[in-house]
């Protein structure tokens, strides 16, 4: 069973190799586009749900709702 932390709405958690979305009162299964962009700055004219993995960082982000934020893993 997954123990979900508190959340906000569009707020994504991911664990392992799947990840959820909050909608404000349950979590829904996940599946940002397949897009992936691997670059050390943010894509230009991104799309909601389009993936940007930074080398320098290591880190990958998901592109919600005008911004590019880190999934939250717990």
């Amino acid at each position: 069973m997954i123990s979900f932390p508190a959340a906000n709405i569009d707020d994504i958690y991911t664990e392992g190799n799947k990840s959820w979305k909050f909608n404000g009162t349950s979590w829904d299964s996940y599946a940002p586009s397949k897009n992936l962009v691997y670059s050390t700055v943010p894509p230009a004219n991104p799309a909601e749900g389009n993936r940007w993995l930074n080398p320098d960082n290591g880190k990958l982000y998901f592109y919600v709702q005008n911004s590019w934020v880190e999934p939250q893993i717990k």
